[in-house]
């Protein structure tokens, strides 16, 4: 409910300083570990689920807080100076953003840098309906994107890597589909953030009962968001609601409108609070010290990126999940120390007082501005809140409904069987029964990042990450008859129902002849879809030979077909090619996850490895 407007007050809203000195923080806390640990030494523990339970919260607070301090500069300033002074600190983030992506590939300041100039451009001077408004439509349209033109959030092409060799319409092509739908913080969804700060921002944080309200309405989304998203994926598990459903169920950085929910309510929340704690313990040296280090959040942020995270692993610096975040815990103190003492001889920061050398200050108040008040609200939020953070982490730790017997081993036949993984059974395993030779195809359905591991004793004879739809495993293994294990697991940190379907098909050939090749050892094989690069195939995912079953039997005749003019494996045919990362599994390779030389651009040529039946067997 709106209360009155009334004028806006003078000086700074220290509780945007605190907020923006967390929403830095956070970023440390999830970005050093991305750099300096592998996810899969510490993958369903509770350190990772403690360390990654902010993951995709604390940039979308660094985005609501941009858009409300994009609301605190129209206050009552003239429109045109407002939208040339954004227009310029744009500019002047797109270069430094594109300058930091060169050795940063998570880089968040040439996308906030779009988010200003579309502020300039669109959103300045809306009325707070519009802008509500503003952000269902840009759920709308990112939900249809994902549904109409997947292909759009698949990674394009490195038009920031100044020694590509593209064409300046490659380079436009790959900046546009990059910015606003397959970067790390595109437009469609991450603009909505900013509508939201924005609509804060024309509210008064330091009014008591407009406070308590966005506290309130905050925790509900934040709270409800995982709530509603957790119940529509037991429907969808339970074939009450259709399975495409769960692309759209996410509520950890995904284009999910869970996760745009959720995360403005984070962010609304946490405004609310850090603005009562200025309020009251603004004096006290920690809270100046943390106010001081967001008023530099620029320079903190490329400070973190270069010589927090960059310089260590170039140095060849790799750490343990207990390491890493001790390390970030040093690294965020000595920061704010620093800031704080910096901050009793100079204003700004190097960063900060570039850009204002570029787009001058604020512009001049030419009117008196004022603010919207809302009205408290009930009592009763408060308990409805606690019961909400309390059945979301009895839902995390136990399971709906809850399960703590983690140690048994089911057996799991041909069909499909619903699961969860919970923080006190963060994997499962499952007894394979194999009676005859056959391509055993195992895949989890799920709106998680989960992984497969089959063994055979103590001997793992497959293992696939993202071999299913979105970031679920698909494991397809030829096997002898016996008894198997397969293990389910996140890939680092993943709590929530998933199902789990097998299905069992004969080998695709029986006996090979001298020089054929035939596996189905491909994620995607038994899919209807060739996937091995060779003659006839529709995508090149996987090795020469490794989707029989789709493809057919493969000759030495067909290797000529995927290799380059020297005779080496040089494609660009894997989805993550251009991230600055090596990903196809050979040696000095990061991950495995496509096929080896499928990669070129990150790897460089491989040697083949092909290995056809041999002659006299």
């Amino acid at each position: 409910m709106n209360g009155p407007s009334t004028p806006a007050p003078t000086g700074r809203t220290r509780g945007y300083d605190l907020a923006r000195a967390f929403a830095i923080i956070g970023m440390v806390f999830i970005n050093f570990p991305i750099y300096l640990t592998s996810a899969a030494d510490s993958a369903g523990s509770l350190l990772a689920w403690l360390s990654g339970i902010h993951y995709g919260r604390a940039a979308a607070l660094f985005v609501t807080l941009a858009g409300a301090g994009v609301a605190m500069m129209a206050r009552g300033a003239e429109r045109g100076a407002v939208r040339r002074t954004l227009l310029l600190r744009a500019g002047f983030l797109f270069v430094a953003g594109h300058l930091l992506i060169q050795v940063w590939r998570i880089d968040i300041l040439h996308f906030y840098a779009v988010y200003l100039a579309l502020a300039a451009l669109l959103f300045v001077g809306l009325p707070r309906r519009a802008l509500l408004l503003a952000i269902a439509l840009v759920m709308a349209v990112t939900v249809a994107v994902v549904i109409v033109a997947p292909e759009l959030e698949a990674g394009g092409v490195a038009y920031y890597r100044l020694g590509e060799e593209l064409t300046a319409l490659e380079r436009l092509a790959g900046l546009l589909q990059n910015v606003l739908f397959s970067g790390i913080h595109p437009v469609f969804p991450w603009i909505a953030f900013l509508l939201a700060g924005l609509w804060i921002g024309s509210h008064d944080i330091r009014d008591a009962g407009t406070r308590r309200r966005l506290l309130a309405t905050g925790a509900a989304l934040a709270l409800g968001a995982p709530l509603v998203s957790m119940a529509c994926e037991y429907l969808v598990m339970a074939g009450v609601l259709p399975q495409g459903l769960l692309a759209y169920l996410g509520v950890r950085h995904s284009p999910s409108p869970f996760y745009v929910l959720g995360a403005i309510g984070t962010s609304m929340a946490m405004i609310a609070a850090c603005q009562a704690a200025a309020m009251h313990w603004g004096e006290s040296v920690i809270v100046r010290a943390m106010i001081h280090a967001g008023q530099l959040a620029f320079t903190i942020y490329v400070v973190h990126a270069i010589f927090g995270a960059v310089i260590p692993v170039s140095l060849g610096l790799s750490l343990s999940l207990p390491a890493v975040l001790a390390y970030s815990a040093v690294f965020c103190l000595a920061v704010v120390t620093l800031a704080h003492l910096y901050r009793r001889h100079f204003r700004r920061g190097p960063v900060e007082l570039l850009m204002r050398a570029v787009s001058g200050n604020s512009p001049p108040k030419v009117a008196a501005p004022d603010l919207r008040r809302l009205a408290a609200p009930r009592a009763r939020w408060v308990p409805a809140a606690v019961a909400g953070l309390v059945l979301v982490v009895a839902a995390q730790v136990a399971g709906v409904p809850p399960r703590f017997g983690c140690e048994a081993t089911p057996p799991l036949a041909a069909g499909r069987v619903q699961s969860a993984l919970t923080l006190s059974c963060p994997r499962e395993t499952f007894a394979v029964a194999v009676a005859d030779r056959s391509d055993l195809v195992l895949e989890t359905h799920s709106g998680r990042d989960l992984y497969l591991e089959l063994y055979r004793g103590d001997e793992l004879i497959g293992q696939n990450d993202d071999g299913g739809v979105g970031l679920n495993a698909r494991l397809v293994a030829t096997v002898d008859p016996g008894d198997y294990r397969l293990v389910v697991r996140p890939y680092a940190t993943a709590v929530g129902p998933y199902a789990l379907s097998r299905s069992d098909a004969a080998p695709t050939v029986a006996e090979l002849q001298p020089g054929e090749m035939c596996t189905d050892s491909c994620p995607s094989s038994h899919d209807q879809e060739c996937d091995d690069g060779g003659p006839g195939s529709l995508y090149a995912v996987c090795e020469l030979g490794t989707d029989c079953a789709d493809c057919g039997i493969r000759t030495e005749g067909d290797i000529a077909f995927v290799l380059d003019d020297n005779g080496m494996l040089c494609s660009d045919t894997c989805g993550s090619s251009h991230d600055s990362e090596c990903d196809d599994g050979g040696p000095e390779s990061l991950y495995a996850i496509c096929a080896l030389g499928t990669d070129c651009s990150d790897c460089g040529p491989r040697e083949p490895n092909f290995t056809p039946m041999p002659e006299g067997e």
